[in-house]
């Protein structure tokens, strides 16, 4: 089975997004070529599950475009999905059982254990250890939609999946290296939402448990048990840690390692007690690993030396990426460096692969006899192709020497034109003026700026342990002190008795039934002693946006400064227009900006203004723009599929609204 020329390696998670590209240089090695990672906006993905499609498509899109040392232009990607949203379980299998037979054997056992119908998912297993009587086998299963919905959004930017894997695994193929893969190690991976703790010895992956106990419940932890903003309680996790002198602080970090130590120290035991092996060495990793006093933390706990997890113990930094990120950053690039080590191995279809048509992948051809005993035409091939490559440098370098209206630049071609776009209703397309027709194009954005001046505790209805309680009943009504609301199985009481007159609505304060600090999620909250007819009419809403102020509300503005933040909010909103189109023919500019709505929302302890914003947009057709520039370059030999990867600007020079025409500028970079 031959390797892989050309790929990239992808990690996908709530926070974040990373990248690792790779591919054969001029000696037929197989090296990383180039680096990227993206934050995520908040919200767009939410455990696992993507909630925004679009705007994952278009920080994907960013994520290739910007990586360094240059973009990653490959469309075959290796893929990892987190270990929270997947089912993993080693069974014990006869011997004797082979191919088909071992599926059906899996199917019938995996089916009173597995939390998912058999239709529902898609499964694979991969062999670890086998002896005279018995194999043991990793079973792995993952929802469809979880898997459906990646591989369609990667679909869209024409990107193929080779094979997804879990996260736990990459994770051990970059720290464990050759010399220490023989004792049975134990990996513990602290991220944001989950930490991950893994076994793994000589026989591959013993067993994995996902906890919902990592770095931000830590960070909400500090924050109610010490009355902080969220902000403030991260800054403080992040800068302290287990070095705070406050002891509210170590006492909520605790409880939460505890949390994590103490299901640590199950795993080692059940591990010892079924294999009669030590746990030798335990690896932590994941940027909440990185907490100062951590370490010394699990070491006093657990009795064990801890060792931090480095990816690049396995494969070495290459100059031409190293220089793009901070060493004590390297830890972020652990899965995706997994991804990668598979990704160089000759067998790396042997493996898990959560692709729908996974296991029909492994079953692909081997080189034959007849072709191994055919090396000698094998070779001959090699040395044509050499001397057809030859031909195809040196006309390239010909061409690279041209000067006219050519410049190059980083070892790159750019080609630029300047054409009138008319985008009336009447437009005409005439390449030979050059004059293009322009398709207006309308979407949607949001601006935000903060009110310097205004203090959320001045709208008490924004504050997080305070709700909007709607009567839109005919009566008056009176809710007494204690009266109970309901939200996403989490109950919460009004603070005082509360007179709510009909058809009104009344901002009130309510309390948590273990006296903790509330912070209300936004929704409908409904009435626990009400029957269903009356929760209808007789509700809380949490929201933390107000579509439109009170009289008493808008008296607490500074007119002046109100005014300032509508002006900011519009050159905001035109400064980041671009962000909010992917499509590489729309010229980069749109030719107006109109005001949807404009609302008030809380930014951590302080009031900010919200636009929504509609744009117009011109767009160029494809067709159109290939047949300008090869028709101004007729003797450069330029085919649509160089212009396909080539990188394009389109900038307008200048706009007449009166006559609907604009002169553009187009530079096309041929990498």
């Amino acid at each position: 089975m031959s390797k892989l020329n050309n790929f990239f390696a992808l990690d996908i998670s709530d926070n974040s997004l990373e990248v690792l590209g790779s591919q054969k240089n001029f000696w037929g090695q197989t090296v990383i070529k180039n680096v990227n990672r993206l934050p995520l906006e908040k919200g767009l993905i939410v455990d696992g599950q993507i909630k925004n499609a679009n705007a994952l498509i278009k920080t994907l899109k960013k994520l290739l475009a910007t990586a360094k040392p240059t973009k990653i232009t490959s469309k075959h990607c290796l893929l990892s999905i987190p270990e929270n949203k997947v089912f993993t379980h080693i069974f014990k299998v006869p011997s004797a059982l082979k191919g088909d037979e071992i599926e059906e054997f899996l199917l019938n056992q995996a089916e009173g254990i597995i939390p998912f119908n058999r239709e529902t998912v898609y499964a694979d297993y991969a062999e670890m250890e086998t002896d005279n009587k018995e194999k043991k086998i990793l079973y792995v299963a993952a929802p469809k939609k979880l898997i459906d919905d990646i591989i369609a959004i990667l679909k869209q930017l024409n990107i193929t999946v080779l094979f997804i894997e879990l996260e736990s695994l990459c994770t051990s193929r970059a720290l464990i290296d050759k010399k220490t893969g023989k004792k049975a190690t134990m990996i513990i991976d602290i991220g944001g939402n989950f930490s991950n703790i893994g076994i793994f010895d000589k026989g591959g992956v013993k067993l994995t448990v996902s906890l919902p106990v990592a770095g931000n419940h830590i960070t909400q932890q500090i924050k109610a048990k010490n009355k902080l903003t969220l902000e403030k309680a991260e800054e403080i996790k992040v800068s302290k840690g287990l070095k705070s002198p406050n002891k509210k602080v170590l006492e909520a970090i605790h409880s939460s390692l505890d949390k994590i130590i103490s299901e640590a120290t199950r795993s080692i035991e059940y591990y010892q007690q079924k294999t009669g092996q030590v746990v030798d060495q335990l690896l932590i990793i994941g940027g909440t690993a990185h907490l100062p006093g951590l370490k010394d933390y699990f070491t006093r706990q657990m009795g064990m030396e801890i060792i931090m997890g480095n990816p690049w113990n396995v494969i070495k930094k290459v100059p031409s990426v190293s220089k793009y990120f901070r060493k004590e950053d390297a830890y972020l690039f652990t899965t995706v460096m997994g991804l990668i080590v598979r990704g160089f191995a000759k067998n790396y279809k042997q493996g898990i692969n959560l692709l729908p048509n996974g296991r029909q992948q492994k079953k692909g051809f081997t080189l034959g006899e007849g072709i191994k005993k055919s090396w000698w035409k094998i070779l001959v091939l090699i040395l044509i192709i050499c001397a057809f490559t030859g031909i195809i440098v040196f006309r390239d370098s010909l061409r690279m020497s041209r000067k006219d209206k050519i410049s190059n630049t980083e070892q790159a071609i750019q080609y630029q034109v300047d054409f009138s776009v008319d985008y009336g209703s009447e437009a005409m397309t005439s390449i030979d003026i050059p004059r293009l027709r322009g398709e207006l194009i309308v979407n949607y954005g949001t601006a935000e700026v903060v009110l310097v001046n205004i203090s959320v505790a001045d709208f008490p209805s924004l504050a997080g342990d305070y709700l909007d309680l709607h009567n839109d009943t005919s009566q008056s009504i009176t809710l007494r002190k204690a009266s109970r609301l309901e939200f996403n199985d989490q109950v919460y009481s009004l603070a005082e008795i509360v007179t709510l007159p009909a058809q009104a609505v009344k901002t009130v304060q309510v309390v948590s039934e273990d006296n903790t600090e509330v912070v209300l999620e936004p929704g409908n909250y409904s009435f626990v002693s009400l029957t269903a007819d009356q929760q209808q009419t007789i509700y809380g809403i949490k929201n933390y946006e107000l579509a439109t102020l009170s009289p008493e509300q808008a008296a607490k503005f500074d007119i002046v400064e109100l005014s300032t933040a509508q002006e900011n909010l519009k050159k905001i909103a035109a400064e980041t227009a671009t962000s909010f189109i992917d499509d590489r023919y729309i010229i980069s500019e749109p030719i107006d900006i109109k005001v949807v709505n404009v609302s008030y929302l809380r930014q951590g302890d302080q009031l900010a203004l919200r636009g929504n914003f509609e744009y117009t947009w011109v767009k160029i057709t494809e067709d159109d723009l290939y047949s300008l520039i090869l028709a101004n370059y007729p003797d450069k030999n330029l085919a649509f599929a160089e212009l396909d990867q080539a990188l394009l600007e389109l900038k307008p020079l200048n706009i007449n609204g009166a006559s609907q025409t604009m002169t553009v500028s187009s530079l096309w970079t041929i990498q």
